[in-house]
Parts: C-alpha cells; structure tokens; sequence
C-alpha cells in the first residue's frame, strides 16, 4: 500500500501539467484567454492549430496510460491500476499548478481506460467517433462514452472494486460537464465546425 500512495503521488503531480497550456503558450497563445479558455486538446486545436491540439492529445493520453500501465507490470491489482487512473484524472481535471483549475480528463481517461483493457479503450473510441458522426457534438458524446465505459467494465472483468473507481471518474467528468449539458438541453450548445464565440465551452479534454 505504501508503494501504492508513491505512484499516487506521482501520478496526481504528472497528472497536474497542464500540456495544452504549455504547447499553447510554445505558440504565443495562453489557451485560458481564447476560445472555451479550457486547457484540454479541443480548446488547443480551436486556438492554436491541428498539429498543437493532436500533440496536445497524445501527452494527455500518455500521462493517463504510461503510470497506469507500469502499475500493471509491477504487480498492481486492477483496482490499484484504476486508483492510480482516477488520482491522475483528479490531477489533469484539479492541477496543483493552476490552483485547482484544469481541463475535463476526457483525453487522460482514454490513456487510463487503454491501460487497464485496450480492447475497452478502442470500444469506447468507437462509440465516441460514431455519436460525433451522428450528432456533431463532442461533449455528448464524451459524457455518453465515459458513462459507459465502467459498465463495459463490469460485464469484461467483473470486478467490483475497479467498477466503484471507474464510476468516480465518470461521475466526475460528467460534473465536468454540467455546462455542456444544460446548453445541450436549451439547444445552444455548438456543433464540430461551428465557430465558437470566446469564453463559450464546446466540450474538451
């Protein structure tokens, strides 16, 4: 346990760099004060250009998959996998370096979902591009893929105390979202390719 509370602590630290932020900022932009003002993938890529926002992806992807995937060669337990997940997740969505404040962990749970079960990760990756396709809004369907993804889970693994923790962190990335989900409901909120006025969040990582 006391190894586990290490990678914890390491991996909320690792979890807490704001990668959008510091690839914005590489490009003269500080993502906080354009577009959504959110640091997560989608804001860079609106902000800043493709090539910052994919870059951006793949390092948030990465902090989620690499701690929780060397937990599992030490030995970890899939809960303590998950719980490490869910401590980085609190990191991105809470960084210590941006006094609490931080994206919405949509990118990092698909690294901690790959590392516990690629074939779930490239599932839920699947059910996430198919309802863009259909509906055009990102934030739906990241609130739909990640309440979604503990049930897969349970049915795959049957491990109650890996659902308990994959259901905090889809609890708390749909809390993330609560905004999204009320301009949804009034019909305001944008669509991919639509242009987005400053300081309204399209949904993000």
């Amino acid at each position: 346990m006391i190894l586990l509370l290490y990678y914890c602590i390491g991996g909320y630290i690792l979890g807490s760099i704001p990668f959008g932020l510091i690839i914005g900022k590489l490009k003269g932009v500080d993502v906080r004060d354009v577009g959504s003002g959110n640091i997560g993938a989608t804001n860079v890529l609106r902000s800043v250009g493709w090539l910052p926002g994919a870059l951006t992806t793949l390092l948030d992807v990465a902090k989620g998959f690499v701690p929780v995937f060397i937990a599992g060669i030490v030995g970890f337990d899939p809960w303590q996998m998950a719980l490490l997940g869910l401590v980085i997740f609190l990191g991105h969505c809470w960084s210590v370096f941006l006094l609490f404040k931080g994206g919405k962990g949509i990118s990092t749970s698909l690294g901690i979902v790959l590392a516990l079960d690629w074939r779930l990760a490239i599932a839920a990756a699947i059910v996430w591009l198919i309802i863009v396709l259909m509906w055009r809004f990102v934030s739906l369907a990241s609130v739909m893929t990640i309440s979604l993804v503990p049930f897969g889970f349970l049915l795959a693994h049957f491990d109650l105390l890996e659902f308990a923790v994959l259901i905090g962190i889809a609890v708390l990335a749909v809390l993330k979202h609560i905004p999204n989900i009320k301009r949804l409901s009034a019909g305001e909120e944008y669509k991919i390719g639509e242009r987005a006025l400053a300081n309204v969040d399209t949904g993000g990582s």
